[in-house]
């Protein structure tokens, strides 16, 4: 995706650092905290920067509130975030930052039971051409319209043409303005994780 392809660089950067070293689930606070000041800080800056970067380009700033982490509790905030943003996190293709962080924590997101989606797509189809008494079907009557307004000097098809630009445009500008909204969302998601692992090292780690 674009969004993705904007932080291109960060993603191939995942791919570089090394791994965490063990997914034991019975790691201490301070191993934690080290696993931060050695690999997942050198992430969570580089995409940080990329995320800077972009919306430099685009002229645009975030003005989102974080979510509060508070101390003592910072671990579980941590796997909170993770296992909470499934969806910004497979956007923007952060399943290795995921499973680098969920391994140091020494947990797993919960799997999630599939939700039955076949309730609402049967509705869709059960839309009908409705008749009209004489047995014309609202769609031929509509078309019977349409083709009558584009002989008329063609204004109607010009008409039709400069609605047509003009969706495109909308289009374009509402998909830059969701592009730019997903992009404050995952800064707002990377500030989150730095802030309370900062936390968490000032206490547990070498950060003084």
């Amino acid at each position: 995706s674009k969004d993705s392809h904007l932080l291109g660089t960060s993603v191939f950067s995942l791919m570089l650092l090394p791994l965490v070293l063990s997914c034991d689930s019975n790691r201490t606070m301070r191993e934690i905290a080290e696993d931060y000041e050695s690999v997942i800080s050198l992430l969570l800056q580089n995409l940080e920067n990329n995320i800077t970067e972009s919306l430099k380009v685009s002229h645009k700033s975030c003005t989102g509130e974080m979510p509060e982490c508070e101390k003592d509790n910072e671990r579980q905030f941590i796997y909170n975030m993770m296992c909470s943003h499934t969806r910004l996190i497979r956007l923007f293709k952060l399943e290795r930052l995921k499973r680098e962080i969920l391994c140091s924590l020494g947990r797993y997101c919960p799997r999630k039971q599939r939700s039955s989606q076949g309730q609402h797509t049967t509705h869709r189809h059960q839309r009908r051409k409705k008749k009209k008494p004489g047995g014309e079907t609202v769609e031929e009557k509509e078309r019977t319209e349409e083709n009558r307004g584009t002989t008329e000097g063609g204004e109607r098809l010009n008409s039709w043409k400069q609605q047509g630009r003009e969706r495109k445009e909308r289009s374009r500008s509402t998909e830059a303005m969701k592009s730019r909204r997903r992009q404050c969302g995952l800064k707002v998601f990377v500030d989150s994780l730095k802030e309370c692992y900062m936390s968490l090292a000032e206490r547990h780690g070498d950060l003084k």
